[in-house]
């Protein structure tokens, strides 16, 4: 489960510059489309996973200039809209000075409406190449400052830091991977948008359910009928090892491993896959997974509710579909292969159970324990409603907080059935940082209401076990408890 903190944004970025040839005598006017090519913004930044498709009307695919601003739009630096960039026009002195103003703060002090030429743009980026390289270095260093600072002040687990000259040696992504916290990540600007996406439950991926295998590796739980993954021929059980150019060996961080499955819809991603003992490559096409959170029917008073996930908005579709299942004489809430969200959209629905001011969870952070109440709800269930609470291995973090939360308050009533859940006790904390990256890092220790012990790396055992075959197309668990639509 994560929580947001936003910081103030520093931009920074662009840098100067080659010449790309363009029959123009160098003492003769630029116009836009060199300025830009001269003015090679963000070509000393690693190439982001996933490039954007610009929308520009009046530049294709083939012009020396589409890579460098698909390059500078993903980084943020450079915008994306739908119309036509001002190619052909005399780029001028303000143009120049926008750019330098926005991506350093610098200003020039010129002529606003003199027209550009090589030679005066060479001349000016060469006086101000102390000033950008000083800037840039400050940039990085506040970035580094700020992970630093957090850690440092928030992190549950100081003493697993390493040292800070690891950080200013070897750089922030191989110091993040030397502490052992499967849950700590940094994510670049680009990884950001893809991890920001899949919570919004607004993403383009391949049509399947990831959990963590034993071997750490994701591995496919369910496939989405009619997707991408199901046309190739992935089943359940494959073990994704490699995304494109991405090994998980390297990378050993599920969350951010997975993330680079999605991307831009339309576009293609390879994935590797274990199946036994064979390795399998696959090409697929990204596609828009519109997936509902909630899921419910009533049969013959029998109600069954699934929740794919506590991502953003979850908590007002179950109350959706709760509201129109009709008379229940038994409840069944699905969490199997539900991987957790967000835990606000947890209490919303709990409060539905539970009655106002009610402890559902204890954090235990670093110097202090902090507490979360039920709230007050528009809807709630019969007090007296059997529940069946549905969960596997792959029932994890916020899922398993409705499921310790619900089975404390209500004993006698709420029967686990399944699998022993995936044991995540600990609370995360997303925070943006001054580059538009993004630092998970492990917050709290969480505990149900006042209890003295956490799930944490244990788990929920089941008060009856039974376990259902993924590879058979019925499910066994539903059919035993009589659940069909």
């Amino acid at each position: 489960m994560y929580s947001f903190l936003k910081t103030k944004t520093l931009i920074v970025a662009l840098v100067c510059c080659s010449f790309f040839g363009s029959g123009r005598t160098l003492a003769s006017s630029l116009n836009y489309h060199d300025f830009l090519l001269f003015f090679r913004g963000g070509l000393e930044l690693d190439t982001p996973a996933q490039l954007p498709v610009l929308q520009y009307s009046n530049l294709s695919p083939s012009d020396p200039l589409y890579p460098f601003l698909q390059k500078a739009v993903a980084y943020g630096y450079f915008p994306n809209y739908s119309g036509a960039l001002p190619l052909n026009v005399p780029a001028s002195q303000k143009n120049l000075n926008e750019l330098i103003n926005y991506a350093f703060g610098l200003s020039i002090p010129t002529k606003q409406d003199k027209n550009l030429t090589f030679e005066s743009l060479q001349s000016q980026i060469q006086l101000l190449k102390p000033a950008i390289i000083q800037t840039k270095s400050y940039a990085e260093n506040h970035l580094k400052s700020q992970i630093t600072t957090i850690l440092q002040e928030r992190y549950l687990y100081p003493e697993k830091l390493p040292p800070l000259s690891l950080l200013n040696s070897t750089g922030i992504t191989n110091y993040i991977s030397q502490i052992e916290d499967p849950y700590l990540a940094y994510y670049s600007p680009q990884d950001a948008k893809l991890f920001l996406a899949a919570l919004e439950n607004n993403r383009a991926g391949i049509g399947v359910a990831l959990s963590p295998s034993n071997e750490g590796y994701p591995e496919v739980m369910r496939i989405i009928s009619g997707s991408s993954a199901a046309q190739a021929g992935l089943q359940v059980g494959d073990q994704i090892i490699q995304v494109d150019e991405y090994d998980f060996d390297q990378e050993r961080n599920f969350e951010q491993f997975v993330a680079r499955i999605r991307g831009e819809k339309g576009t293609q991603v390879t994935i590797k896959v274990k199946r036994n003992q064979t390795i399998l490559s696959f090409s697929l096409e990204r596609q828009k997974i519109t997936l509902p959170l909630v899921s419910s029917f009533n049969h013959q008073g029998k109600c069954y509710i699934r929740i794919e996930g506590f991502d953003r908005g979850s908590s007002e579709q179950f109350f959706t579909q709760a509201k129109n299942l009709g008379v229940c004489t038994s409840l069944a809430i699905d969490l199997r292969d539900n991987p957790g969200g967000i835990v606000d959209e947890v209490v919303g629905i709990l409060s539905s159970f539970i009655s106002e001011n009610q402890l559902l969870i204890s954090l235990e952070k670093k110097s202090i324990t902090e507490y979360e109440y039920s709230k007050k709800s528009d809807f709630s269930f019969p007090g007296d409603l059997p529940i069946m609470l549905l969960i596997n291995k792959s029932t994890a973090s916020a899922s398993e907080i409705l499921t310790a939360v619900l089975k404390y308050y209500f004993p006698e009533r709420v029967t686990i059935i399944g699998t022993a859940s995936y044991g995540k006790g600990t609370m995360q904390e997303v925070v943006e940082l001054s580059d538009h990256s993004l630092l998970k890092y492990t917050l709290a220790l969480r505990k149900v209401a006042d209890q003295k012990y956490s799930i944490n790396k244990i788990g929920i055992i089941p008060d009856q076990e039974f376990l259902d075959d993924p590879k058979t197309p019925q499910d066994e668990l539903l059919d035993s408890l009589g659940l069909t639509q």
